[in-house]
């Protein structure tokens, strides 16, 4: 019974931890810079995150080595797509978006995030 008990405690623990990592990853506020639209046809916007973020996708040189993490990012207002812009972005990823919106032709394929708000000042410090 105590053994039982114990593991059920472990269990729940586990998953609540899990659980509000996700949420603490989709109410974060992200830095990224403007690079490009993604695909000419769709409201994608490809973006650089300006620190490592495990939501985009890796870039890698041919060592091997990860120099970049970038996504596409959709809801993104026209203000904020001037290449080089800097600014701050909340957001979710939803893995159906992806099949909707594929633009390998143009620039490696990447992960497709929901942006929740946009803003030119850091919204962590908010």
């Amino acid at each position: 019974m105590k053994k039982r008990s114990i593991f059920s405690i472990l269990l729940i623990f586990v998953s609540i931890h899990f659980s509000c990592e996700k949420d603490i990853q989709t109410k974060m506020c992200y830095q990224v810079k403007y690079l490009s639209d993604y695909c000419p046809n769709q409201d994608a916007s490809l973006v650089s995150f300006t620190s490592k973020n495990k939501d985009a996708t890796p870039i890698t040189n041919s060592s091997g080595d990860v120099i970049d993490y970038q996504a596409a990012l959709l809801n993104v207002p026209q203000k904020f797509k001037v290449p080089g812009k800097i600014f701050y972005v909340k957001y979710h990823y939803n893995g159906a978006e992806e099949e909707t919106i594929p633009c390998p032709a143009i620039t490696l394929p990447v992960k497709v995030l929901s942006a929740d708000g946009i803003s030119e000042e850091d919204c962590n410090s908010n």
